[in-house]
């Protein structure tokens, strides 16, 4: 990626042209002249790099997800996230982790990095009736 970015020239100046040149590699309907979404494009090219990656250490493509998420690019963007769910009768609790590349944060009501995520990881109520959380003891 450093080296097409480079382009020809001995400097170390970042050319974004090599990047728009190569728009089908890092995904195949980004098409030159039409816009589009920046996290979309941010995505597509953690994805491209992270299967560049795996084809250079000849790892077979049947690989299962948690070897792709040891990776360097999950390491830098990827995580798990814990979720508790408490049963409101017996209060038991049932944890759960899911993997991620980035949290979509609403950031329409938030005046900082701290309350957006605030707003996200904020306790929820399961419901009541056929939307009711049902317990798995």
């Amino acid at each position: 990626m450093a080296a097409t970015l480079k382009g020809t020239t001995n400097t170390n100046t970042m050319k974004p042209i090599k990047i728009y040149e190569k728009l089908k590699l890092i995904c195949k309907h980004l098409t030159h002249g039409r816009q589009e979404d920046a996290h979309e494009f941010l995505r597509y090219l953690v994805e491209s790099l992270q299967k560049s990656y795996l084809i250079s250490r000849k790892v077979p493509k049947t690989v299962d997800n948690y070897t792709k998420e040891t990776t360097p690019f999950n390491q830098i963007f990827g995580g798990y996230m814990r979720q508790d769910v408490v049963c409101m009768r017996c209060k038991h609790i049932s944890t759960t982790f899911q993997h991620f590349m980035d949290l979509l944060l609403d950031i329409r009501q938030a005046d900082n990095i701290d309350t957006a995520l605030g707003g996200y990881f904020k306790r929820e109520n399961l419901g009541q009736g056929e939307n009711m959380y049902k317990c798995e003891k």
